[in-house]
């Protein structure tokens, strides 16, 4: 006769066991965090402080342990509200670029991306980038690093001219 084995798990073995969720801090708050600990704030006092980003103490250690990148990153990034610290491949490109939005901005001047991006390979020129070719991945990421936000503004300051009016509705605009 033919006898089949069944093997069965045990039933506390099947229940799998939630995977703890990672989160990020940002780097506003670590910094917040190292000004607690040169106060001499407990890790218990900070835990209760910043609960909901941070769980537990190896997060705290982990920051205390990092402390002088993380005071040297949040002093020189213009944008604080980044998780991660990532470098660019071009940070000369990215500074001469800060500065040409920067230039605008003060005169008054509109930027969009496809200016933006010949200005990044006009600089990555000048630059001797031979191979450099600006992405719209280099842009994104040059944008979330540097908050740099692009804005749409509607209204009549500025708009067009009344002679180009005049012109549109004298040729253009059916009778």
């Amino acid at each position: 006769m033919f006898t089949q084995k069944v093997m069965k798990m045990s039933s506390n073995l099947t229940k799998s066991v939630p995977k703890r969720k990672r989160n990020s801090i940002k780097l506003e708050t670590k910094y917040k965090i190292i000004k607690l600990l040169n106060e001499k704030k407990s890790y218990s006092e900070i835990i209760e402080r910043f609960g909901d980003e941070i769980k537990d103490s190896s997060n705290i250690s982990k920051i205390k342990k990092n402390r002088e990148s993380i005071i040297r990153e949040y002093e020189t990034l213009t944008s604080t509200q980044v998780k991660k610290l990532r470098k660019s491949k071009y940070p000369d490109i990215e500074k001469a670029l800060i500065e040409f939005i920067s230039n605008c901005n003060n005169n008054g001047l509109y930027i969009n991306t496809l200016l933006l991006k010949e200005k990044a390979n006009e600089i990555a020129l000048n630059l001797n980038y031979i191979d450099f070719n600006c992405s719209n991945g280099f842009l994104d990421r040059f944008k979330s690093r540097n908050a740099v936000i692009f804005e749409t503004f509607h209204g009549e300051s500025e708009g067009v001219s009344e002679k180009m009016t005049n012109d549109w509705i004298n040729t253009k605009l059916p009778n």
